[in-house]
């Protein structure tokens, strides 16, 4: 059987793990890519979109390869897209769709009313997949299929879940060649992910539904044996030349006997600069010389707020700001840089809380400071929280999920983004100021999430001048994709 998977802008690890599966058991798969120019998640110009577009090449793609199932894999951040670009081929083609990923996972029924959608798969999708591409033309076998949603004579039919593979080794390595061939700007920095699921509990995150859904308890969490992940990356160095590594497990540290037998391997056997995500609990002095040992340049850390009270009522993330600094501190002495990731515009927070954050990130000046409004997944322990208090002014958006809540105060939020933005230029003196008198009032309310892109990464690419280690997570694949697919398109190359 041909599948044809369908996604956008940047790689999918999961895809390339699909598509590995169904290859080893004897089907073919290919990639159709819309490289979504300047209508994704950091650029939208439509009046440029229009101009650059691939939709005609990818019509095409799919006429040429004849698939006998189109997939999908959605996000709730993508689900508008896909509905767009699914709907559009099934129109045109009328090829059966499957819809899989996190969004049909946490609101299956939403997704399943599609008129396109034939066919949902519920959690994790490998085994339920292979079973709807080798039954795809056999109807009754369908109802009994485990991780599958469809339609039957008009009703829903959710099929239950299959329990969670509990040894990763037994999968096949990804199929990378699946995207490096659409995307080669990828190759350089081989992406991989060593463990499913997530120790922690936040509530704002998928991993705790999905934990919930899977019924697994505490097993939810697995994680791939070291010798497995080294043979993987042994593959890339060989095959594809690769530069740096991706760790892009929700957190990478949470398992130090582990990273100890890990790190040894890596160092002898791989020895490449790497990223990783890690917790603010998980940075200490072991760990780091773990990171060390791996070559690990950069990482990224999830704070999501700075008051203590709303992180842990509303986040369920137990730690203090002490704990953050400490970790900061002790990553920066290493010369590993970090990368925070904050959410604003969460309940009960106010304007102190906001210009708290500008005074704790001037103090401790991490490499790069992201800020994102708060957004209610389906699902999701926080949004069903938020709903059920706040019911005139949370709903769901049914054409562009995820929904946002509490953005009474966007304008606050765009003033402080762009102070914030500022930590990345000027000395602490100067952003006390600015803070202290509150000029930020008088800076305009615009989205500076552009700029959040582009300062850190120049202000970056300067310092780097005069140093060794340079930071080469700034210019992560799904940058580059607008030149390669702009040139692309001025030359006309398929």
């Amino acid at each position: 059987m041909r599948v044809a998977f369908v996604y956008h802008e940047m790689e999918a690890l999961g895809i390339e793990h699909l598509s590995g599966y169904l290859k080893e058991n004897g089907h073919i798969a290919k990639l159709i890519f819309d490289p979504q120019l300047f209508e994704d998640s950091v650029y939208i110009k439509s009046s440029f979109n229009q101009k650059v577009s691939f939709r005609k090449e990818l019509f095409k793609q799919v006429y040429e390869f004849k698939p006998d199932l189109l997939a999908f894999s959605v996000l709730s951040t993508n689900y508008a897209w896909a509905k767009r670009f699914a709907g559009q081929l099934k129109e045109e083609f009328n090829i059966p769709i499957v819809f899989g990923g996190i969004h049909p996972t946490l609101a299956p029924e939403e997704v399943i009313k599609n008129d396109f959608v034939d066919y949902i798969i519920r959690g994790e999708g490998e085994e339920a997949l292979l079973d709807l591409v080798e039954n795809l033309h056999v109807s009754d076998k369908l109802s009994s299929i485990p991780n599958l949603g469809l339609k039957l004579d008009g009703k829903v039919v959710l099929n239950d879940l299959r329990p969670v593979r509990m040894n990763l080794d037994e999968f096949p390595f990804p199929d990378k060649d699946l995207f490096y061939d659409e995307a080669p700007y990828l190759m350089d920095h081989y992406a991989v992910i060593t463990s499913r699921g997530c120790p922690y509990a936040c509530t704002f995150c998928c991993n705790d539904s999905l934990r919930k859904i899977h019924a697994a308890g505490s097993k939810y969490v697995r994680r791939r044996s070291p010798d497995n992940v080294i043979r993987e990356l042994e593959r890339a160095k060989h095959q594809y030349k690769i530069k740096d590594v991706i760790f892009d497990d929700s957190t990478f540290t949470y398992d130090r006997k582990w990273l100890k037998e890990f790190s040894s391997l890596y160092k002898e056997k791989i020895n490449l600069n790497c990223f990783a995500w890690v917790h603010p609990t998980e940075i200490d002095e072991e760990i780091v010389e773990y990171l060390k040992t791996m070559r690990c340049r950069s990482v990224e850390m999830g704070v999501e707020s700075l008051n203590p009270q709303i992180r842990e009522k509303w986040l369920h993330r137990y730690y203090s700001n002490d704990q953050v600094r400490d970790a900061l501190k002790l990553l920066k002495k290493n010369n590993i840089s970090c990368t925070v990731d904050n959410i604003v515009g969460l309940p009960e927070e106010k304007k102190s809380d906001l210009e708290y954050m500008v005074e704790f990130y001037n103090e401790t000046r991490p490499e790069k400071i992201y800020i994102f409004e708060y957004r209610g997944f389906p699902n999701t322990k926080l949004t069903s929280l938020l709903q059920k208090d706040h019911k005139d002014s949370c709903h769901p958006n049914k054409d562009m999920v995820p929904f946002t809540l509490f953005m009474s105060g966007s304008k606050l939020i765009k003033k402080i983004t762009i102070l914030v933005l500022l930590i990345h230029i000027f000395p602490k003196s100067v952003i006390r100021v600015l803070l202290k008198h509150r000029i930020y009032r008088f800076f305009p309310s615009v989205n500076a999430y552009n700029l959040l892109e582009i300062i850190p990464f120049f202000v970056t690419i300067f310092k780097n001048i005069f140093r060794k280690n340079k930071l080469w997570f700034v210019l992560r694949g799904t940058r580059y994709r607008y030149l390669y697919y702009i040139k692309k398109k001025i030359f006309k190359k398929r």
